[in-house]
């Protein structure tokens, strides 16, 4: 009886939530902001040789490592570059991406979270002033320094 009683505790207080947890449909890829941010990033291989170099202003550097490219790691002059978001000109992003040696940077929906779409608008209207706009879905621009205008 003291088994019976014991393994119905058990179903009932882990069992039930494991099973919920397990068979609930969960939103896929639940760190994207948006389904358009994922295909910018998923049709990344498209255009650009793994193991680029890409600087990412918003989306943490996991997005872009997961998917055969590389990022820099969180450093002061990174976390400076992206807590000064709402303020930075092009010219900022150049002499930085020339400093690190990085030819891509990516805006993403990431930005509208974090800043704000004003913010963010600004800054892809700043990026488009001296960078080449490489690839973008609604969610993810990337831009080219290699290229620039």
């Amino acid at each position: 009886m003291l088994i019976a009683s014991a393994l119905v505790f058990i179903i009932v207080t882990s069992g039930v939530p494991k099973f919920t947890v397990q068979t609930t449909p969960w939103q896929p890829g639940g760190a994207w902001a948006s389904k358009n941010e994922i295909q910018g990033y998923l049709q990344l291989s498209k255009v650009l040789p793994k193991n680029t170099l890409i600087l990412t202003l918003c989306t943490d550097r996991d997005e872009v490592i997961g998917l055969d490219f590389d990022s820099l790691p969180m450093n002061y002059e990174l976390e400076r570059l992206r807590r000064s978001f709402t303020n930075l000109t092009s010219v900022e992003l150049l002499q930085f991406m020339q400093q690190k040696t990085i030819s891509y940077l990516i805006i993403d929906n990431h930005c509208i979270k974090r800043h704000g779409r004003e913010a963010t608008e600004k800054l892809l209207d700043e990026a488009r002033k001296s960078f080449k706009l490489k690839h973008e879905t609604s969610g993810m621009h990337l831009f080219s320094f290699s290229d620039a205008k």
